[in-house]
């Protein structure tokens, strides 16, 4: 068995350290978001400054990579642990209905990226269109809403199931999946 397809397994202390990750992950996602909507409304009313470009093209290198590894993380590791968790407890179906959306919005966003990131690329260009404007701001709102969604749920679960200890907490074996390819852009 490969080293890819080899059980991973999460002990307390591992989902501990994947939780932090993800919580880190989705402040640094907020400030992406933040900062991306910043850059391009200066861009807009000043013009293309200096180095907007590559602060902006460092932003989105992130967002190709992280975001993708993110969602990732959160449906393959952090979703089957709070399955297992929830086996049973009172919160177990209000579960299953956030983790079914959050997959759902995880594929609509990653899907989404590539129209954003065109359409971030040419608003600051400057030859972006009311449109395009529009399409960034649409999904900078989106992901912060599924950000919000994730922290009102998988978080607060995650953050629930890892404080009670071993009481509640099972190591989850599962089975280890490739991660995301980085989504290429020219």
């Amino acid at each position: 068995m490969d080293a890819l397809h080899r059980p991973l397994e999460l002990d307390l202390d591992g989902a501990r350290a994947l939780l932090a990750r993800i919580t880190h992950c989705h402040r640094y996602l907020a400030l992406f978001l933040d900062r991306t909507e910043r850059l391009l409304d200066d861009t807009a009313v000043a013009g293309t400054r200096h180095g907007a470009d590559a602060d902006l093209a460092s932003l989105w290198r992130y967002f190709d990579v992280q975001a993708q590894r993110h969602h990732h993380e959160e449906d393959a590791l952090l979703a089957p642990l709070l399955r297992s968790a929830a086996s049973g407890a009172s919160w177990a179906a209000e579960l299953e209905s956030a983790l079914t959306q959050i997959a759902h919005e995880h594929h609509l966003l990653d899907f989404g990226w590539p129209a954003a990131r065109q359409s971030m690329q040419a608003l600051s260009r400057g030859a972006g269109s009311t449109d395009d404007r529009a399409r960034v701001h649409a999904f900078c709102t989106d992901y912060r809403a599924h950000l919000a969604l994730e922290d009102r749920t998988l978080v607060r679960w995650a953050q629930r199931v890892l404080n009670e200890g071993s009481a509640a907490f099972h190591p989850l074996s599962a089975a280890r999946h490739p991660r995301p390819q980085p989504v290429l852009q020219a």
